[in-house]
């Protein structure tokens, strides 16, 4: 390598970065540098504009490449034609048409980085579907995996989270999250180490073993402080059974409240689901709810659908529901099964305040970008609160953050 540095002029348009790598200074590509030749290939099929190759012997021996200054078109970015760009466009949207993707997936990052390392290699061709699935993904996952094993050993613990669920196949799953703070940028990561299919019995001795491989294989043997699930017993059992601190989580916990409440008012929910279920199912009387709501100067928004396994969904049914009350009531003059009585108005409308703080609460528990658990402690003090301010003869059962009654 040495040798080539001294007598290769090619070294104008890449940094050492490695023994044996090389960083080229237009595309910031990394390239091996064990031979000269590929990082002429790289210039020749990536940048030709910026070298005007003449390959000459040295007397010496070593063989150079000889290249003119890098011209300033390499550098700009000329403006697509505008013929071009609505050609483009209209392919745009016949793939999106055509493939059924959804209409966001142009303001995804990655599709960005993807269009614009696309439009740098004109010569690119898209590999094959078998080529994607068995040499692709496999070696990138691979190369991904390594990197995420090289920053869990740098980091002194981890807490882990885990959930199971049943596919619309019926078969079951469990995943594991891995998650830490990164000591350079003091940010917390998080990594899914873990999506597997799960055929033995949900036992806590079995949910113990599947924990314990996977813990070990990640290397996490002695770094994990704790781990995250949800309020089952078997799941809870098996992290107690591995010596693990164990976690309930708290949205999860407010969920269970939540719905055990709403329990008490199923018959309102079920006549608010069928109303929000049949505007989302009738085309026609989803027109007549716009029509309603222009008429009415109300807000141009959508009812929403109740999710049984997420509260909140609930809570955004009735929230809806009462913003477009009026609206609602006029679409539905005609439809005698789809009523909701006076009484049953009252009881959307009273049931929201209590319901908004449990909402706002699971909102701000759930975030993925920061550490949350420190915050339970205040934001349940902050529901105590909440509900003695609505419900007074809550306050004598409340009790402060230090234990001490209020």
């Amino acid at each position: 390598m040495s040798l080539i540095r001294k007598y290769s002029e090619i070294w104008n348009h890449f940094e050492e970065v490695g023994r044996q790598e090389a960083k080229c200074k237009y595309c910031k590509s990394i390239l091996s540098c064990k031979s000269q030749s590929n990082l002429s290939r790289h210039l020749k099929s990536k940048h030709p504009a910026s070298m005007e190759p003449v390959i000459r012997q040295n007397t010496d021996g070593p063989i150079f490449v000889q290249s003119a200054q890098p011209k300033i078109t390499s550098f700009a970015e000329r403006p697509v034609p505008a013929s071009k760009a609505q050609q483009i466009d209209l392919q745009l949207v016949r793939m999106i048409a055509k493939g059924h993707h959804a209409l966001r997936l142009v303001e995804e990052p990655e599709f960005k980085k993807f269009i614009h390392d696309v439009s740098h290699a004109p010569n690119y061709k898209l590999p094959t579907r078998k080529t994607l699935t068995s040499s692709l993904i496999p070696k990138i996952r691979d190369k991904y995996t390594g990197t995420i094993i090289e920053e869990l050993r740098a980091a002194t613990a981890v807490c882990l989270t885990t959930d199971g669920w049943t596919s619309i196949t019926n078969e079951s799953y469990l995943a594991v999250t891995v998650h830490f703070i990164d000591e350079e940028s003091t940010m917390l990561t998080s990594y899914t180490i873990a999506c597997q299919a799960f055929e033995a019995s949900h036992t806590a001795a079995n949910l113990c073993s599947f924990l314990e491989k996977i813990v070990n294989e990640w290397d996490l043997k002695n770094k994990v402080a704790a781990i995250a699930s949800d309020n089952a017993h078997k799941i809870a059992l098996a992290i107690r059974t591995g010596n693990w601190s164990d976690i309930r989580c708290f949205a999860h916990t407010l969920n269970l409240i939540v719905q055990k409440a709403l329990d008490k008012m199923s018959s309102v929910r079920r006549k608010a689901k069928a109303i929000s279920e049949y505007f989302h199912r009738s085309s026609s009387g989803l027109k007549k709810l716009k029509d309603m709501q222009a008429l009415l100067k109300l807000a141009d928004l959508k009812l929403t659908q109740d999710v049984p396994t997420r509260w909140n969904s609930t809570y955004k049914m009735f929230e809806r529901l009462s913003i477009l009350k009026e609206a609602v009531v006029a679409a539905l003059s005609t439809r005698t099964d789809l009523i909701l009585s006076p009484e049953d108005w009252d009881v959307i409308d009273g049931v929201l305040p209590v319901l908004k703080p449990f909402y706002e609460v699971t909102e701000e528990i759930s975030a993925e970008k920061n550490v949350t658990l420190s915050k339970i402690i205040a934001l349940n003090g902050l529901l105590q609160r909440k509900m003695a301010q609505i419900y007074p003869t809550v306050k004598n059962n409340l009790v402060a953050e230090d234990g001490r009654q209020v």
